[in-house]
C-alpha cells in the first residue's frame, strides 16, 4: 500500500481537471471547486495564496506522490502505469501554471 502512494494526489488532480472544467454554476465539481476555494481564502487569508495551492500545489503533489511510487514499485508493467501518470501531472502542472500566468498577467 505504501508504494501505490501516488494514486490519490494524481486522484485529486483529476478532480482538479474536473472541477476547474465545468463551469456551470450547478455541477457538483463546480460547487466542490467553490467550496474548497472559499475555505482555502479562509484558511490563508489571501485570495492569490489560495489559487495559488491550488492551481500549482496539487499538480506537484501528485508529481511527487507519482515519481515516490514509480520508483518503489518493482513490476514493470507498474512502472509504466506510474511513468505514465508522471507524465500526465507535469504536463497538468505546465497547464496550471499557463492559466496561472494569464490571470496574474491581468491583473
Amino acid at each position: 500500500m505504501k508504494k501505490m502512494v501516488g494514486i490519490v494526489p494524481f486522484l485529486l488532480l483529476i478532480w482538479l481537471h474536473l472541477a476547474y472544467g465545468t463551469f456551470g454554476k450547478m455541477s457538483v465539481f463546480h460547487q466542490s471547486f467553490m467550496a474548497i476555494s472559499n475555505f482555502m481564502d479562509w484558511v490563508v487569508q489571501n485570495n492569490l495564496a489560495s489559487t495559488l495551492i491550488l492551481f500549482l500545489g496539487i499538480p506537484v503533489l501528485s508529481i511527487v506522490g507519482c515519481c515516490y511510487s514509480l520508483y518503489n514499485v518493482k513490476s514493470n508493467y507498474q512502472k509504466i502505469i506510474f511513468g505514465v501518470l508522471v507524465l500526465v501531472s507535469i504536463i497538468s502542472f505546465g497547464f496550471f501554471l499557463l492559466i496561472t500566468l494569464m490571470g496574474l498577467a491581468n491583473q
